[in-house]
């Protein structure tokens, strides 16, 4: 729905921001996702989006993968940090971005732990994706499938801010 597609288009620019400040948050998840409605409003289309807890958030100029082990939740962390691989802070960020716009497009977490079954379907791809939602008896929409497809994959296949930005997802009107 259009609601799905404007928090997150929020939560895009939150992070774009805190990109081009120098700094990867490293923890992103929907419990550091706050929605905020203005005073008398009684439906979502006017809530604001505010990203909270900064304690795992790291310089990007100044990571090391050392540093990037085991930062986050495992069911949001990008697998090269659960693995202790991640060389890319910001990289890392927009996987999480991925898992965001599953779970909210969904109702929930595409898996629990890296080591689910589900991640595997996950790490597939997009067939992998289509079979997990499919299992579920989830439908998403197709741009919204797409766009996860590209953020919730191998680093090298990852979206970059700039791409996630210019994909058809987020310049769709809400209205």
């Amino acid at each position: 729905p259009k609601i799905v597609r404007r928090l997150f288009r929020q939560i895009v620019l939150g992070v774009q921001y805190m990109h081009s400040c120098g700094y990867a948050h490293l923890d992103l998840s929907l419990e550091n996702v706050l929605i905020s409605l203005p005073r008398g409003a009684t439906d979502l289309s006017d809530a604001e989006v505010k990203i909270i807890d900064f304690g795992m958030a790291l310089k990007h100029a100044n990571v090391d993968s050392k540093k990037l082990r085991w930062r986050g939740k495992p069911y949001s962390m990008a697998p090269e940090l659960y693995h202790g691989t991640g060389i890319d802070a910001k990289a890392a960020d927009l996987y999480s971005l991925g898992v965001i716009l599953f779970a909210i497009a969904t109702g929930g977490p595409a898996y629990l732990e890296v080591d689910d079954k589900a991640f595997k379907y996950v790490w597939m791809g997009r067939q992998g994706i289509e079979k997990l939602l499919d299992m579920w008896q989830k439908s998403v929409d197709p741009d919204a499938l797409d766009l996860i497809c590209k953020l919730m994959c191998r680093v090298e296949d990852r979206y970059t801010m700039f791409n996630l930005l210019q994909h058809r997802y987020l310049r769709t009107p809400d209205d």
